[in-house]
């Protein structure tokens, strides 16, 4: 099943990430048969386990925000996890371009994907 959350959550700026935590968790104990529960923009960045109505485990997933948290969910090999970038790490950007100008290459790129679609 699918639900948007959203709709559920009151249209409030003064409602704290907190009580939007406490929210969600009320939320979550009304459902059945949901695995997870995925927020994100705003509040907290977060993995963890809360429990449904039926007592079975549901997992709140909220990715935070790029702004002020520059957090992100990613999903691989059938795991969530909670990516969170260092803000220490500066790039120039001349030396960026210059190490990755094949893969930003269009042309180059085009190639690589059509090659990849054709069928010996």
């Amino acid at each position: 099943y699918m639900m948007r959350t959203k709709y559920f959550i009151p249209n409030d700026p003064r409602f704290a990430p907190s009580s939007y935590e406490d929210h969600m968790q009320s939320v979550i104990m009304q459902l059945n048969d949901y695995q997870f529960v995925v927020c994100g923009h705003i509040h907290q960045p977060q993995i963890k386990i809360m429990t449904g109505k039926d007592g079975g485990e549901v997992l709140y997933l909220n990715s935070g925000d790029w702004v002020e948290n520059s957090t992100a969910l990613e999903y691989h090999d059938e795991k969530w996890t909670l990516y969170r970038h260092d803000r220490s790490v500066v790039f120039d950007q001349t030396d960026m371009k210059a190490q990755y100008k094949d893969a930003l290459n269009y042309e180059q790129l085009l190639k690589e994907v059509i090659s990849g679609l054709q069928v010996n």
